[in-house]
């Protein structure tokens, strides 16, 4: 452009701290013949004494590109360039030179400093340049959503994770909620809102998003708001997609494979509960007999490996339970005091046949102490801990103690045995400790539920150990509601129930010859008339023809008609009595269980049992029995 200097054409630059001019005395605008006073700032004198201004450029490239500048500014199609070069201090200035020339085809530049905004946007462009790689290497998709309009800007990313062109969207919300699964869409707006109404810090959902090809994809979307309105409503959320569908696929294979192997470990249960139960049953009628010492003592054998047999069996399921969270707790009111007493006398015998001190510790002045917990459960867990204390103490003793502290009950089991090196491993699953011959002694298991349990009941477990002086666990079972200073006493009535053989009538229904002859012989020993049906159609027609059975003991697994479908049909009989229906069944799972509620079964009882068991079950269900 031409261009007419004025008079003093450089004094408007003299106090300028951004602006410079020069005047170049030849076409190529090497040769500098003016400038204004205040280029000292940027150029040393010995720049200027040598006059050729090139020679200042930092990078080579730009001298290459400004005298392209030169050449193509007498066609005017270029008329400024930005580029840096050594100052004053030996750093870089970055300059915008513009050209002009004025009618007697003299050329002046007008430098400006532009090194603060040249510096801002290189850093901005360093930014989104590192944004894009590392957006580029995580294969992240994004998007902008304005709440209020549904608005959306989504990237190319974005588009092509669905197999879509950039040109395919419409920028709005339905780009992405008309492709998300119907079973999912209420799940992320459920999470969403949970967010925009500051529940949560972030925003975060797995989600299905139908791709082109027409194949649901598993989409990560995590987002934030990071704008709202005066009124506090969002008007800005950002965030992110990420393709996960591989991940997820393999999550849900190893979910597939854990559960086909727990189906497995509960089939397997099923097969060998039922022979198991005629091995203990038979072995625990044989055991009220009058006996020879020596078949005695093989009983005790027969029934010591049925009971090992069957703790392995109860193991193995409590680990697949625990490893597919569907272990149940059933938290309630309960005596605890009694309850540990009925633990700890299921070992006494085990306990003294290997001469060992076994001793119960009452450190409160109270019978009975009750506490909010599982107790079945509670049950569990201390019977794992004293069966191991037995197993492992060659001679010595072994101590179940209980007291009060700070309003919390405290149990502790203490022993003399082999000790313990490591306690950091011995609650993994299948790791022991010991010798060859104490690690046959188990599956590794025991400890390892124990400490699931206890985190399910939230109980505080603590262990000490020196090996070969013994252990001592400690747990702390929670706060004490209530006590009792003396336990509650038996009534006549209900001493003679326990010893008694009930009037009620009683039925069977079992397709297994020998769980027949063990369940009569047991039930036998309590009630008058115990009958039996080998099918449930048998037993539908025994009970439609008397009508007046107090209790069926129910077996589940029956061909043609299984004890659900049975039980079902005998409550649409609607008797004016109803009997109380009792399923045996050796399927431990919960899924097992969870079906009994659909015939009204609120009673079971699993394969193997003992007449004690039985017992227990037949006093809790308050059938009244009368003296024999």
């Amino acid at each position: 452009m031409k261009w007419e200097a004025p008079l003093g054409k450089f004094d408007i630059f003299e106090n300028s701290g951004s602006v410079f001019a020069v005047e170049w005395s030849d076409e190529k605008c090497l040769i500098m013949q003016s400038f204004s006073s205040n280029i000292r700032l940027w150029l040393s004198q010995d720049t200027l004494t040598r006059n050729k201004f090139p020679t200042v450029f930092v990078y080579p490239q730009d001298a290459v590109s400004r005298a392209t500048l030169i050449q193509n500014i007498k066609q005017n199609s270029q008329s400024s360039i930005k580029y840096g070069f050594r100052n004053l201090n030996g750093g870089i200035t970055y300059v915008c030179e513009e050209l002009l020339s004025d009618t007697n085809g003299i050329v002046t530049s007008i430098f400006t400093d532009i090194t603060e905004t040249y510096q801002h946007n290189l850093e901005v462009s360093e930014v989104s340049e590192r944004l894009e790689l590392v957006l580029e290497g995580t294969r992240l998709g994004m998007w902008d959503w304005n709440p209020q309009t549904n608005d959306v800007v989504f990237d190319e990313r974005w588009a092509n994770m669905l197999g879509l062109r950039h040109c395919d969207l419409t920028q709005t919300l339905s780009d992405w909620e008309n492709r998300v699964h119907p079973d999912d869409i209420e799940g992320c707006f459920t999470d969403i809102m949970a967010h925009v109404n500051g529940e949560v810090g972030f925003y975060e959902n797995t989600h299905r998003v139908m791709h082109a090809d027409g194949n649901w994809r598993y989409i990560l979307d995590r987002g934030r708001v990071v704008k709202r309105d005066a009124s506090g409503n969002p008007i800005r959320f950002t965030g992110t997609h990420t393709d996960v569908t591989e991940l997820k696929k393999a999550e849900l294979r190893a979910q597939e494979s854990l559960s086909a192997k727990n189906k497995f470990f509960a089939r397997m249960s099923h097969e060998i509960r039922t022979p198991l139960h005629g091995i203990l049953g038979t072995a625990d009628i044989l055991t009220k007999k009058n006996l020879p010492s020596d078949a005695e003592h093989l009983v005790q054998i027969i029934n010591d490996s049925g009971e090992q047999l069957q703790i392995l069996l109860n193991d193995l399921l409590d680990v697949a339970k625990i490893e597919e969270d569907t272990l149940e707790i059933s938290i309630k009111r309960c005596d605890i005091v009694k309850s540990l007493k009925t633990v700890f006398n299921l070992f006494k015998q085990k306990a003294e046949s290997k001469g060992l001190e076994y001793t119960f510790v009452n450190n409160t002045p109270t019978a009975s102490i009750f506490i909010h917990t599982d107790p079945s459960r509670i049950n569990q867990i201390i019977s794992n801990v004293i069966s191991n204390s037995i197993k492992f103490t060659n001679n010595g003793f072994v101590k179940l103690t209980i007291d009060v502290v700070g309003g919390e009950f405290f149990v502790h089991v203490e022993d003399s045995g082999i000790g313990i090196k490591d306690t950091s491993l011995i609650f993994n699953p299948y790791t022991q400790e010991g010798t060859v011959a104490s690690k046959s002694m188990g599956t590794g298991l025991g400890l390892s539920i124990v400490k699931s349990l206890c985190e399910k009941l939230t109980i505080q477990l603590h262990i000490d150990s020196v090996p070969k002086r013994g252990t001592c666990f400690r747990f702390n079972l929670g706060r004490v509601i209530k006590t009792a200073t003396t336990a509650k006493k038996m009534n006549k009535a209900e001493s003679q129930e326990k010893t008694g053989v009930s009037n009620k009538k009683v039925l069977v229904v079992d397709d297994n010859d020998i769980n027949l002859l063990i369940a009569k012989t047991m039930l036998g020993e309590c009630f008058e008339i115990v009958e039996i049906a080998q099918s449930g159609k048998t037993a539908i027609d025994l009970v439609s023809k008397h009508r007046n059975y107090d209790l069926i003991f129910m077996d589940l697994n029956m061909p043609e008609m299984d004890g659900i479908e049975t039980s079902e049909k005998i409550n649409q009989l609607n008797l004016a009595n109803p009997p109380i229906i009792v399923a045996q069944t050796a399927d431990a799972t919960e899924e097992a269980k969870a079906l009994l509620k659909t015939a009204s079964i609120d009673n079971i009882i699993t394969k193997p049992f003992t007449k004690e068991k039985l017992t227990a079950l037949i006093h809790s269900l308050n059938i009244r029995a009368r003296p024999s």
